[in-house]
């Protein structure tokens, strides 16, 4: 099985990413905040697709998310957006 999960405290905003998977014979998409950086995702994503282990994810509340590998039609990896409150400029 391939699995990753980061100590709460261990990544600073930038690291996180933010996961889409496209699941064959599914409407809907699964999408996942990590806090693990996009490179770590993309290791899990390569090393889950080439031994045909499930993919394993925990989110940043601790929910796992298992996906079969054969099951997994795409896979998007973005960092996060740090949402601003207020009113500011950039």
């Amino acid at each position: 099985m391939t699995t990753a999960k980061k100590p709460s405290g261990s990544s600073n905003s930038n690291d996180r990413a933010e996961i889409r998977i496209g699941v064959s014979d599914s409407t809907r998409e699964l999408t996942i905040e990590s806090t693990l950086s996009a490179g770590e995702v993309e290791a899990l994503v390569a090393k889950s697709a080439s031994s045909d282990a499930p993919l394993v994810l925990q989110d940043e509340k601790g929910r796992t998310v298992i996906v079969p590998a054969n099951k997994i039609s795409y896979v998007e990896i973005s960092p996060r957006a740090i949402r601003k409150v207020g009113f500011g400029t950039d």
